[in-house]
Parts: structure tokens; sequence; C-alpha cells
């Protein structure tokens, strides 16, 4: 494995796993160093002569299954074999005369058998990240010339920097939260440089601050491949060029088809196209056997899609059971509502979606309330409007008890909109104009639209809603208005017209979510037509993805 000068013999697709290093100092303060250095040098040595590392995304998400030894009894796979690596990179590191070591050695990922030993690196606390650059240089040079390396490489980021940033990804496993991105702004506060917190920051803001963000990452020293490659993943998904970044996922894939995040946002872009054979077909690669402690937003996002992908091509049965079989640490959100849209589907009774809703024994009344919304939302698609509006009253008697009067994701207008009493709708409408404009003159002219009003609801348009990117309240991504319109002439009754804008809105990407088009309450009107089925029927990738695996 190592030529004379001890430099690894460059092989073609092999790739290297940089483990988090083991914390043998004591300290607990100190644990999030060996995340640093994983990240570090797995980040700032890929694509150095033939060898690339395993993102540390990935290597994070299948950690479970370090310890697991070839030929394990359970015939569960190895990490390497996992993460399809060549080699491992695993080190500690410890306290001796208050000097901070670290010790790294180069394992046969198949074997687990030492390679190599690289020399001891240590100093003082306070030069952590000097240290870290140190060993990156040494595992660097079994790749190639240091000389080499250094060039263009940019010095390491704070540790306090880094700190906050693993901070901040720890935090977005459990969802987009204020936690998550006041850790990543602590990040580029310490540290302006730092690529990788302003890119998780996307996601956080909308319009022109996400322009100025985009515009101080394109201004930033130096990115490597992959954080250039996520940023134009981030670019073209938040301006719904979903066809081109369903493309560049697929690249990414087929150079590393074991990488987690780009599989999870390739299925969720063919979904969202009406592919879900596709979509399912690369969730089915992730390997989720071992993994206890697999971060709780991206598996949402896997159940989330494989489900729904199976909803599209009506297999309802067949989505119930895999829900029914996630277990239990990895329950979140996404299980219940998706369930209760399943069984709806398989005509279960209102008796059997309130016992249900009644099992999950949750303490949060805004996702209680959301619950029983989701129930009336199946229950109208499904034509069933007495147990709607049974579902509708529940949902509403836990919003008014709710602190704030609405559940996570619906609230007392969509309520009484989905009851029909849109005079209260109106009412409750007003109370939020202040807090967002956009939201409710969107909302006002869905309301005039489902009463018959066709001049005041486009008008709304014309005065209000002129801007090509409308935020929603159902989606905090910027929709542009062809969709809005759709839903508009839908609630007219003017059907033909409806789908036209449908057409264009498809064509320049303004679908997203799973309330979108075939599942949008607002279209109901139109849900048997011709035209509507053949643009919401599944579709097949357009060529061959055999080589993906």
């Amino acid at each position: 494995f190592l030529r004379s000068d001890h430099q690894l013999e460059p092989i073609e697709n092999q790739r290297l796993a940089i483990l988090p290093f083991v914390n043998n100092t004591a300290d607990t303060s100190l644990q999030l160093i060996g995340e640093i250095a994983s990240s570090w040098i797995s980040s700032q040595i890929d694509d150095l002569e033939k060898v690339n590392t395993v993102p540390f995304f990935t290597v994070k998400q299948y950690s479970d299954y370090l310890g697991i030894l070839p030929n394990d009894v359970e015939n569960r796979p190895t990490f390497g074999e996992v993460v399809n690596a060549k080699y491992l990179l695993q080190g500690q590191y410890f306290l001796q005369d208050e000097q901070l070591y670290f010790d790294t050695k180069l394992l046969d990922a198949k074997t687990l058998e030492s390679i190599y030993h690289l020399p001891m690196i240590y100093g003082g606390q306070k030069d952590v990240m000097q240290l870290i650059e140190k060993v990156r240089l040494k595992v660097a040079g079994l790749i190639t010339s240091i000389e080499e390396v250094k060039l263009g490489k940019l010095t390491p980021p704070d540790f306090i920097a880094y700190k906050h940033y693993l901070k901040g990804l720890h935090e977005l496993s459990y969802g987009i939260t204020s936690a998550a991105l006041d850790h990543f702004e602590k990040a580029v506060d310490v540290e302006p440089d730092f690529v990788m917190p302003h890119l998780y920051r996307l996601w956080f803001y909308y319009g022109s601050e996400r322009d100025s963000i985009s515009r101080k990452i394109q201004s930033l020293p130096r990115m490597t491949g992959d954080e250039s490659n996520m940023f134009r993943h981030l670019c073209l998904r938040f301006a719904h060029n979903y066809r081109e970044d369903l493309e560049l996922c697929l690249k990414m894939l087929l150079e590393y088809p074991q990488d987690y995040y780009f599989n999870m946002m390739a299925a969720h872009e063919a979904k969202s196209q009406f592919m879900p054979e596709f979509a399912m077909r690369l969730l089915s690669q992730m390997e989720e056997e071992v993994n206890n402690e697999v971060g709780h937003v991206w598996h949402l996002y896997k159940v989330r899609n494989y489900t729904e992908s199976l909803m599209i091509l009506h297999k309802y049965a067949e989505a119930k059971e895999y829900l029914e079989q996630i277990p239990s640490r990895l329950f979140n959100p996404a299980v219940p509502e998706l369930l209760i849209y399943c069984n709806i589907r398989l005509g279960m009774d209102r008796d059997g979606i309130e016992k249900l809703i009644a099992s999950y024994d949750l303490e949060d009344t805004h996702q209680i309330a959301d619950l029983y919304a989701n129930a009336a939302y199946e229950y109208i698609l499904t034509g069933q409007d007495a147990d709607a509006g049974y579902f509708l009253s529940k949902s509403m008697q836990w919003m008014e008890s709710s602190q704030n009067k609405r559940g996570n994701s619906f609230d007392l207008v969509d309520i009484l909109f989905m009851s029909g009493r849109m005079l209260e709708a109106r009412n409750q409408l007003e109370l939020i104009k202040d807090q967002n404009e956009i939201d409710y003159w969107v909302y006002l002219s869905m309301i005039e639209a489902a009463e018959g009003h066709a001049d005041e609801a486009l008008e709304i348009y014309k005065n209000h809603l002129n801007m090509e990117l409308i935020p929603w309240r159902r989606n905090p991504l910027e929709y542009q208005k062809d969709y809005f319109l759709a839903r508009v002439f839908a609630l007219l009754g003017q059907k033909e017209k409806s789908v036209d804008f449908l057409e264009r809105a498809l064509e320049n990407g303004q679908l997203y979510h799973h309330l979108d088009f075939d599942r949008d309450i607002f279209l109901k009107q139109i849900f048997k037509m011709p035209r509507f089925q053949k643009l919401v029927q599944p579709r097949k990738y357009g060529v061959d993805v055999t080589m993906l695996k």
C-alpha cells in the first residue's frame, strides 16, 4: 500500500475515510476536537492525486458501523464496506505534561490492520488547529508532496469557529432551528472566511438576505471542490432549478454513490418531479440497519420522500407497512402524519383515525392540532366531508387551547377556509396582515376566488403580488406566481386556465413539497381533468441509471 518513500500508491476510485479522533484527555470540553480533525483533514486533502476522501457528513451518518469487525457474526457490513473506503485514518489525542498529543495511524479498511503509524504531533492546547493542520500535512504527505499540498491552501479556521460550526451541524440534524443558525452565525463572526457555515446559513435566509450571503461566499478566497459543488447545488435548489440540481446530485453520486447528503437531495428532487420509482431507488442505496444516531432531520427527509413516492404510485398499503416498520428510536413527526394519510386512503374510519392520533401520546398541543388538521385535509381530498368537518372542529379546539392559537403547520385561517367559513377566515386573516403582508394577500386572493369574486382575486395580483417571487406560508421557499394563479383559477372553476398555469409552474420549477399539485387542496376542483392527470402522472428518469450501483 505504501511506496518506498512512504507515500500511498495511487489507485483509481479509492476512498480514504478520516474517522473522528478519539478523546483520551479525560476532558469532555475537548470532545469536539476529534470531529474537527476529521472534518478539516477530510475536506482539505480530498482530490489530491487520485485519492478521494469520504465526506465528513457521510462519516457522521454511518459512525455507528465503527467497531463492526470483518466476518461479523450477524453478517453486518463494516464501516469501510458501507462507505466504500479502501483506507481508514484513525487517531486519538491525549494530554501529557500540559501538551496535547495527536497519535494517528492508517488502516486497511477491509482488514482493519495497521498500514502506517504517523509520527506523533504535539504542542500547546491553544494551538489545537495548528496541530490538526500538522496532522493533515503528514497525511497529505502520504498522498503527494507536502509542498504541493501547501500551495493555495488556507490556514485552518479558528478553533472556536469550528466548534460553533459543528454544533450548528448537530442542531441542524434535528431541524432548521434558530439554535443551529445561531451557531453558524457565531462561526462566521469569529472566522469570516469559513466557507461551510456560510453555506448552511443559506438554509435560513430568503430574498435579498440570501443573495447577500451568496455574494459573500463567491468572494471567499478559496473553496474546495466539494464546497463549490455544495454551493452550486444550494443555488440551483433555492432558484427552483430542480432539474439541473438533480443532474448535479446524480453527478456527485456517480463519483461517490455512498454520499449520504446527495442521495437524499437527489431523491427529493426526483420525487418532486414525479419520478417516484427513481427516488425510492436512490433512497434504497442509503444503509440504515445499525445507525441509532442518524440525524433526525435527515431521516425525516428519507421517510417523507420514500413514503410520498409510494403514495404517488397509490401504493398506500406498502407505504403503511414501511412506516410501521420504522423503529421507535428513529420516530419523527412525519410518521404519524403520513400514517394518517395512508390509513384514510385504505378506508380507516373516523374512530380508527382518532384512536391512531391518541396513540401517539404527544405533549405538544401544536402537533396534536396539526394531526387533526392532517386527517381533515385527507378526508377533504377523498370527498368525505362529514368526517373532514369533525376533524376540523377537533383541530380548532386544540389550536384554541394552544399558546399562539395555531398548530405547527396549520393555523386557524386554514381550518376556517377548509370549513368553508370564509367570512371568519377573512377576519382571522386580518389579524396576521401586519406580520406578513404577502401571506395576507396570497390567502385573500384564494378566499376571493373561493367566493367566486374573479375580478377581486385577480386584482390582488395586479396591485399587490406583481413581484417575480412570492414567499408562501405553506413553504418558506419563494414561489413564482404561476402556481398561485393556478389555484385561483381552479377555485373560480376556470379549469382549463388553471391547468395552463400549472404547466407553466411545472416548467418554471414551481414544485417542491408534498402538498403540491395532486395533493393541493386548493386544486381539488381539477383533479379529475385528463390534462391534469397527465400532468401529474409518474415519470421515468430519462437515462440508464444502473451505473449508480
